[in-house]
């Protein structure tokens, strides 16, 4: 019996940005790595459409290493920057739209949590009983995800 059998692997981002962050978050990658990153996925996986890999799910029928990528909350460089290298090397993928967000400056909450913490010289933050550690660009990651996590827990989240 394959391992692989009935399922998928979703490769899952944000963004491919051009710069890298300042701060590290593993829901994007710099723009030198992503093309590397899609050669690897092409080779150890069908890369099929999520519209697919739903009708092969329902069927059971995988029968061999099978993935989706995927990018959460149509950033611009989506567009900008993961569309011209998903083009060349021609795998599909799928972007999940935040439509309130379209023709639009403003950006998801997380993002503006990120870049406030990276732009604090605070050295700490009490929040929610705890003191977080602002006091380089590790800690500030680690209270970012921190953050992050409580707040997604909160009941009606729509910041």
């Amino acid at each position: 019996m394959s391992l692989h059998k009935n399922q998928i692997t979703i490769f899952l981002r944000h963004g491919v940005v051009r710069a890298s962050l300042k701060g590290h978050d593993w829901c994007f990658m710099d723009e030198s790595s992503f093309p590397s990153q899609v050669r690897y996925i092409k080779e150890h996986f069908e890369v099929i459409s999520l519209s697919e890999a739903v009708e092969l799910l329902r069927n059971r029928i995988i029968r061999r290493p099978t993935a989706v990528i995927t990018f959460d909350d149509g950033l611009q460089n989506n567009h900008d920057v993961v569309f011209p290298i998903l083009r060349k090397e021609g795998p599909p993928a799928i972007i999940f739209l935040v439509t309130g967000m379209v023709n639009s400056d403003d950006t998801i909450w997380y993002c503006r949590l990120i870049h406030a913490l990276e732009k604090t010289d605070t050295t700490s933050l009490e929040w929610n009983g705890s003191r977080l550690d602002l006091s380089g660009p590790i800690p500030k990651v680690i209270a970012s995800s921190t953050i992050q996590a409580r707040l997604k827990t909160f009941p009606n989240l729509n910041c």
